[in-house]
């Protein structure tokens, strides 16, 4: 297989997540084909996946040089969000999954570059290593412009950061070229309050467990049930740091606790193969109920679409049938 062709494939599978993410439903808490949120449609996703993809085929071309440039990721992020907002005139769809995938795409061209075996796990080993080496300070400005970009409203002029100047801090650029630090070093920082920073900082751990639930239970069930256990997995097991920086950490200790309550039914249907009906309708009261909660499942639905596409880099083919 030539270059051209490895590239193509490693940013088409990585790039899956994206797509087969928001596609499953009805997930609660999150954004699907049968709900929308004011701001943001389920056809903004289904766009933003497409721009995810070209980021990818850069991120790919970037890592096969293997030369510590100006960006390595940062611009992507950057990219990918800034694309998708102006092509579908929606809010923010894609910060945090081009955050969690355009590294695994980055890290795949820098190990094809060295006859490396790629498999999820030896590929979420090196990000972390990769990311340190990597990324520079422009990176960070340009994290920097799409998380300012993206405007979370958790984010705010008033956080203590530290060393790290504010999101919102007028000098932010001058501050982060001068104090020379780097996008990885961001992430680490961040990884304290912030599920996805904390999954690639530490390779992916979570992400990998959840894999590995989604290549035991499509085995059992139609993929877009599979696609629900494992935000349902997911959500039982961590708490969403979108959630618990919007409406609290004890709102989301109890959308956790709920989640938990409907993956047990969702596991009692999958083993017992019959109920789906009435899986299928407590899906959509959960939803609701988290609608008025006004819990988004932002982050765990990041690690969806990582699962899916470490998933998609082991399977290759036969995805979904």
């Amino acid at each position: 297989m030539t270059n051209i062709r490895i590239v193509e494939e490693y940013a088409v599978l990585l790039s899956s997540g994206a797509l087969l993410e928001v596609a499953g439903y009805p997930k609660p808490g999150n954004v699907h084909r049968l709900k929308d949120y004011e701001d943001i449609w389920f056809e903004d996703f289904l766009l933003s996946s497409y721009i995810i993809l070209l980021n990818n085929l850069r991120a790919v071309k970037r890592g096969l040089r293997g030369v510590r440039g100006r960006y390595s990721i940062g611009d992507l992020v950057y990219d990918s969000l800034k694309r998708s907002m102006r092509v579908h005139g929606g809010g923010n769809t894609c910060l945090g999954i081009a955050l969690i995938l355009h590294p695994l795409a980055y890290t795949a061209g820098y190990m094809v570059k060295n006859n490396d075996r790629i498999t999820a796990k030896t590929l979420v080993r090196r990000v972390p290593s990769i990311l340190e080496q990597y990324t520079t300070p422009y990176d960070s400005v340009m994290f920097y412009r799409a998380v300012r970009a993206a405007s979370p409203s958790y984010i705010r002029e008033t956080d203590d950061t530290g060393i790290y100047p504010n999101v919102w801090d007028r000098e932010y650029e001058k501050k982060l070229i001068e104090r020379g630090i780097g996008m990885y070093e961001i992430l680490v920082y961040s990884s304290k309050r912030d599920l996805v920073a904390r999954e690639i900082v530490n390779g992916y751990p979570n992400v990998l467990k959840s894999k590995e639930f989604l290549e035991k239970i499509v085995e059992k069930t139609r993929w877009n049930y599979a696609v629900i256990g494992v935000f349902l997995y997911l959500g039982s097991n961590l708490i969403d740091t979108v959630v618990s920086r919007t409406i609290g950490y004890e709102n989301a200790v109890r959308v956790r606790e709920i989640l938990t309550g409907v993956f047990e039914k969702y596991m009692e249907t999958i083993e017992g193969g019959r109920g789906y009906d009435e899986l299928f309708n407590e899906l959509l009261r959960v939803d609701e109920r988290l609608a008025k909660m006004n819990a988004r499942l932002g982050a765990i639905a990041d690690l969806v679409a990582a699962t899916i596409s470490l998933y998609a880099l082991d399977k290759k083919r036969s995805l979904i049938h």
